[in-house]
């Protein structure tokens, strides 16, 4: 399928560390892996860690993907990070700095192209019922130390979030909108290669080949803002990259 098969596979439960306040201990952690594989291969595995600490209000994603078989695999993996209401509304801001093309569909240049600004959230559309939908692919700003920085803000809730990741990672971004109603959600999704498949990545050069034993490493920390001052400064920060 589109997403592959990873997603929709089991996982085997690793670690889970406990905070504990009496001793000081107050940060969390899951750790689990999991493996898609098949005679003759691909043999992948991914090990995932979700950790965040008491008091934070955020958490952090590491993987680290491995050829697990006796031969060299391709390898493509994207975050989707899906956001609905009530975070996601009418009139909410999705904040980031970079260049950005239309996926190149009708509905996706509708939305991506000139003249619209597809950063401000609008109402249901019509045009989004049922598979109506619009996608740009978006070349981040990362910033001097190497990461990106991006996220939605609405207003009314004076609620951010904000994802951040390491551009060296996780080069490519797709912004991907749905506007239907009933069904009103947007993505923002980091990763190795925009989403239009194996054969077309391979063709450009970007399509990345883990060798056996070959392990590759992500990070993505998610955040949540509600001072409207550290809003605005990071919305600022973002804008000048």
């Amino acid at each position: 399928g589109l997403h592959g098969r990873i997603s929709n596979l089991p996982a085997e439960l690793v670690s889970v560390v406990q905070p504990d306040i009496r001793d000081g201990s107050l940060t969390m952690s899951i750790t689990g892996i999991t493996r898609e594989h098949r005679v003759f291969g691909p043999i992948l595995e991914i090990k995932r860690t979700i950790s965040a600490e008491l008091g934070q209000r955020g958490l952090s994603i590491s993987d680290e993907v491995t050829n697990r078989g006796n031969s060299p695999v391709p390898h493509m993996l994207l975050y989707h990070f899906n956001f609905g209401w009530p975070l996601v509304d009418e009139g909410t801001a999705i904040f980031w700095k970079g260049d950005w093309i239309s996926r190149g569909g009708k509905m996706d240049d509708a939305i991506f192209g000139d003249g619209h600004d597809f950063r401000i959230c609008p109402p249901p559309m019509g045009s989004h019922a049922a598979a109506g939908e619009a996608c740009g692919f978006i070349d981040m700003a990362s910033d001097k130390d190497g990461y990106c920085t991006c996220g939605l803000y609405n207003h009314g809730l004076e609620l951010a979030l904000v994802l951040r990741y390491k551009k060296s990672q996780l080069p490519a971004f797709t912004n991907w909108q749905h506007w239907g109603k009933g069904e009103y959600v947007t993505a923002l999704e980091p990763g190795t290669n925009i989403p239009t498949g194996q054969n077309l990545a391979k063709k450009q050069g970007k399509l990345i080949v883990l060798e056996p034993g070959e392990s590759r490493n992500y990070e993505v920390g998610i955040g949540i803002l509600t001072d409207p001052e550290e809003i605005a400064s990071t919305i600022a920060r973002v804008g000048s990259l």
